[in-house]
């Protein structure tokens, strides 16, 4: 089956989407596991590790159950979701909630 053509394209399959990324844990396991203390933790939930301390070792990886933390060879450390804090500090969305192209991410903060 697929995308089925009448007067409007519509999708005749059953489909979700699963987002494998970086879940801004409560508690992360990967900030708990890393040695040089990289992972900041943002009052508004962000985590994001910070260049100047990662020294690339991967225990934030084994640690995460989601598997988000990846280790970036070019600079010899991890890397991993930010939630675009930098958009977000300017009141815009996150990149992949403004590039979707069927709308189906969004971002709300969860209290």
């Amino acid at each position: 089956m697929g995308w089925a053509n009448g007067e409007v394209w519509t999708n005749n399959v059953f489909a979700y989407n699963l987002s494998i990324a970086c879940n801004h844990c409560v508690h992360p396991k990967c900030a708990g596991v890393c040695p040089t203390d990289a992972y900041i933790h943002r009052a508004d939930g962000i985590i994001y590790i910070d260049p100047d301390k990662c020294m690339g070792c991967g225990y934030c990886s084994w640690a995460c159950p989601y598997n988000a933390p990846r280790y970036n060879p070019e600079l010899g450390q991890m890397s991993k979701c930010n939630f675009c804090f930098d958009n977000i500090d300017a009141g815009l969305p996150p990149s992949c909630v403004a590039a979707c192209p069927m709308r189906v991410l969004n971002f709300v903060e969860v209290k």
